[in-house]
């Protein structure tokens, strides 16, 4: 959850977004987050940065995840894990400079 953190970040401030990967799940029955809001939180976010957003029909829950919902979130996990190894392999000396390798747009990028 979010919650009140949006209100840090405004959408002109960081100069299109966000930079870093997210992932969003807004259930369109929740009542403690409004999905308003959560999509609103959604859009605070860089886009090309692996922006994945997961709608639900319930409420302020992780649903069973099945079909295209399942996919964009695994997707979404399995990205952040190659970079997290891309970046280990990369301090680890074997990428030469020891410092961090930028990260690549993710392919998992639903509406």
């Amino acid at each position: 959850c979010v919650g009140g953190w949006s209100g840090l970040w405004s959408a002109g401030s960081g100069g299109g977004g966000v930079p870093t990967p997210s992932l969003h799940i807004i259930g369109d029955a929740d009542r403690v987050m409004p999905p308003a809001l959560s999509e609103r939180a959604a859009a605070l976010f860089a886009p090309g940065a692996g922006h994945v957003v997961v709608r639900h029909e319930r409420g302020h829950v992780v649903p069973r995840l099945t079909g295209d919902a399942l996919h964009h979130v695994r997707g979404f996990m399995l990205d952040r894990q190659r970079e997290r190894e891309e970046e280990q392999q990369w301090a680890g000396g074997s990428g030469g400079g020891g410092g961090r390798k930028p990260t690549t747009d993710n392919y998992c990028r639903p509406n």
